[in-house]
């Protein structure tokens, strides 16, 4: 049979379309990833026959079809909300241990180029004030202070006293329930109180409260302290941690008993013993720094033991240390602020202004106190601050804290 006359014509198209297969192939010999395969794609002649090109182009069209399944995004089961709930809780823990793996190593890079040694601080501040508010009680109907303003007013004017010196510890006496609520009503997100109610409505009365925005609590308990008729009750001998600094430090908030319900000289005196006892086992166990407020209704009878027993500091002064009985320059307070030997006071005030007196029949004892730095134990690493070196703390040396030296 004759060829076709459009066979020559079929010819061309089929050459044309075999050119056209081959550029295709040629950008399909590369793989994803980019690199060219084992074999490179035929070439079609020029006269193949058509039969063979439409074979050609139906392989060309299959394999764009497994590369474009290939790049297409593939459909997933949409995940139900319990599974997000623990994507996201894992995502989280996950950014924890980041957060603190960063802290750490933070931590770590402050000690080794922040010239400070494990276990070091820096000087630590605090406005001190030992503060008996008289309970609420003598104010009350039938109280032994009539015409005296309620407790809930005074209150009110004692934490405006409190402001204003800027007080970051105090240690109440006489501190009783509707103070204590007026306390918190007004300044509960301000301060930190213990024991308040948590021992009772007895031990309250002496509570410790402190600023929450500079002090952490670290630990509290009760210790018996005999008052009237030698009947305990449980004062007050909290740990804080200050926020800055992060010194940790031991305070203490005492009332001894008057002779208000007969002669309580006894009394006192054991107290006092168990005062001095207990700051010598804080120091001889933990080695921290230890501050005592209260109204001791004693004075020389008390100062002697606590600076020569227990080598503790006054606030207003005199001699500290054993054998160094000498008071402070007059006028006495019965209201005291101790602190152990590596404390500094400055600035005492027994604040008697028309407020004060207004509100309380005792002074309000203020004081500031510089607790010395820490030196702590381990190495200390210099660093270079301008055209000098910051030196660690101590004996003025460089590097170590035992007395060696780096260049």
């Amino acid at each position: 049979m004759r060829p076709s006359r459009y066979a020559h014509s079929d010819a061309l198209r089929a050459g044309a379309v075999a050119v056209v297969v081959a550029v295709i192939l040629a950008a399909l010999t590369l793989d994803l990833d980019g690199s060219p395969r084992s074999e490179p794609a035929p070439r079609a002649e020029a006269g193949a026959a058509p039969v063979e090109a439409e074979v050609e182009i139906e392989v060309v069209e299959e394999q764009v079809e497994q590369v474009a399944a290939r790049a297409r995004p593939r459909k997933t089961k949409p995940k139900s909300a319990k599974q997000q709930v623990v994507e996201r809780a894992r995502a989280v823990k996950k950014l924890a241990r980041v957060a603190q793996k960063k802290a750490d190593y933070r931590e770590d890079l402050l000690v080794k180029l922040g010239r400070v040694p494990v276990g070091a601080t820096a000087p630590t501040s605090v406005r001190i004030s030992s503060f008996n508010i008289l309970g609420a009680g003598h104010t009350a109907p039938g109280g032994n202070r009539p015409g005296w303003a309620g407790a809930v007013t005074r209150m009110q004017w004692q934490l405006s006293l409190l402001q204003l010196h800027d007080v970051d510890v105090v240690g109440f006496q006489e501190f009783q329930p509707p103070q204590y609520a007026s306390f918190m009503a007004s300044a509960g997100s301000q301060y930190g109180v213990y024991p308040g109610p948590a021992l009772g409505p007895a031990a309250m009365a002496n509570s410790i409260a402190w600023r929450l925005d500079k002090w952490e609590l670290v630990s509290s308990t009760g210790i018996d302290i005999p008052y009237f008729g030698g009947n305990p009750i449980k004062m007050p001998l909290v740990l804080l941690k200050n926020r800055q600094s992060g010194r940790q430090i031991y305070f203490a908030n005492f009332h001894n008993p008057a002779d208000a319900h007969g002669p309580a000289q006894g009394f006192r005196n054991q107290a006092t013993q168990i005062q001095v006892k207990m700051v010598n086992d804080l120091r001889a166990t933990t080695g921290l720094p230890v501050f005592i407020t209260g109204d001791m209704n004693d004075r020389e009878e008390y100062f002697c033991p606590m600076t020569t027993l227990a080598s503790m500091k006054a606030a207003n002064g005199g001699g500290s240390g054993p054998g160094a009985c000498a008071m402070p320059p007059k006028p006495w307070q019965v209201d005291w602020i101790f602190g152990s030997p590596e404390v500094t006071f400055s600035n005492y005030v027994a604040d008697r202004s028309p407020l004060v007196a207004r509100s309380t029949d005792h002074p309000m004892i203020v004081a500031d106190a510089t607790v010395a730095a820490a030196v702590g134990t381990g190495d200390c690493y210099p660093v270079r601050k301008g055209t000098g070196w910051v030196p660690c703390p101590g004996e003025g040396t460089l590097g170590r804290t035992d007395g060696s030296s780096t260049p």
